[in-house]
């Protein structure tokens, strides 16, 4: 029940301040935000209006360090 307030609140912020951008943590965002967001750094961009699909990306490891990081398609 706390995850469909929290959708509800931050669905009705989001709504009555149309001038202001906003931002998440990308650990947290609620299923009303997915075709909203855009990575903008660490954080997640929520755009106003939904964002055409992207095409998937691949992951390929970085041999020297271990990390990864995503291919254009």
């Amino acid at each position: 029940m706390g995850i469909g307030i929290n959708a509800l609140l931050a669905r009705k912020l989001f709504d009555a301040n149309p001038g202001r951008e906003f931002y998440i943590e990308e650990s947290f965002p609620l299923d009303w935000m997915y075709p909203h967001l855009s990575p903008h750094g660490l954080i997640m961009k929520i755009h106003r209006q939904p964002l055409p699909p992207s095409p998937p990306r691949r992951l390929t490891r970085i041999a020297s360090s271990g990390n990864f990081r995503t291919l254009p398609p």
